[in-house]
């Protein structure tokens, strides 16, 4: 298997907590620490979660950082600024692909295949875009929870 296809378990967890957990700040702020709760821990690998949503988180992931490279969504976004919204941009597609913030696990499971279009992630990164540039786009906006819950209002 070519190292590119292997996802990590903080990468993972990551994804888990911006998409299904609905806490992107989290995933952006605290990657190393997510897995070291173990009520966190708990909540992002747990048994009671169909298996296929960590596939299907990923390829979200995946989509939306292919999407945020300069070439693919014709917004000229630096590298610091994709680091800092991309957990929100992922996140926003699944609530949409979820058609809601409510069961997302379950919603997703039931999608037969992760297909995550370009006017979505258009739609979802100039979304996260605005609210994220109108708290004054910085790490701290990236890592505090007025962005997410300026987004789930």
């Amino acid at each position: 298997m070519p190292v590119a296809k292997i996802i990590s378990i903080p990468y993972m967890a990551q994804a888990m907590m911006a998409t299904v957990l609905l806490k992107p700040d989290s995933a952006r702020a605290r990657p190393s620490t997510l897995i070291n709760s173990d009520t966190e821990y708990k909540k992002i690998f747990s048994l009671d979660l169909p298996i296929d949503i960590y596939l299907k988180v990923i390829q979200i992931m995946k989509a939306v950082e292919i999407y945020l490279k300069p070439d693919n969504c014709g917004v000229d976004i630096d590298r610091k600024t994709t680091t800092n919204v991309k957990f929100y941009a992922a996140m926003m597609v699944s609530i949409k692909m979820a058609d809601g913030k409510n069961d997302i696990p379950s919603k997703l499971s039931a999608i037969p295949s992760i297909n995550v279009t370009q006017d979505l992630l258009s739609e979802s990164l100039n979304r996260v875009l605005q609210e994220f540039n109108e708290l004054g786009a910085t790490d701290q906006v990236a890592k505090g929870s007025e962005l997410v819950a300026k987004l789930l209002s």
